[in-house]
């Protein structure tokens, strides 16, 4: 399982827009903070800094990082990088985008990209369930 923002608009353009507002370093910063589980690279500030907003000129870097800002097609392309690295799960923290453009995600995720990678009309903890109930 892989757990990671999403900044998935109609284009580009808004995706990037929306993940380069002020403030959305924050629920990151906070990630290295508070969760003293996870390694903490040297280039993360620590208490009280807080980690940079990102800049247009960050998103290629993350894109190639497996990061998702982008259309839907660009969502689905980086979704199959994660399977094709072995990720069975994949989860998008939400918090540091605004309302609206949660939900926008939400939406285009939804319609656009879970119905091509999730084929299986039953859902995979029924099947774990059944399997279950047969022992």
């Amino acid at each position: 399982m892989v757990t990671t923002g999403a900044f998935v608009a109609e284009d580009d353009h808004k995706a990037v827009e929306a993940a380069t507002l002020p403030h959305n370093s924050y629920l990151a910063s906070n990630v290295y903070r508070y969760h003293d589980t996870f390694p903490h690279p040297p280039e993360i500030p620590v208490w009280p800094d807080l980690m940079a907003d990102a800049t247009a000129e960050d998103i290629p870097v993350a894109r190639e990082r497996g990061g998702i800002c982008g259309d839907p097609d660009h969502a689905l392309e980086q979704c199959r990088r994660w399977e094709d690295a072995g990720c069975d799960q994949l989860v998008f923290g939400t918090g540091s985008a605004r309302h609206e453009d949660t939900l926008e995600m939400i939406r285009l995720m939804g319609e656009h990209v879970i119905p091509k990678i999730d084929t299986d009309p039953v859902h995979r903890t029924t099947r774990f369930r059944e399997a279950a109930a047969r022992r």
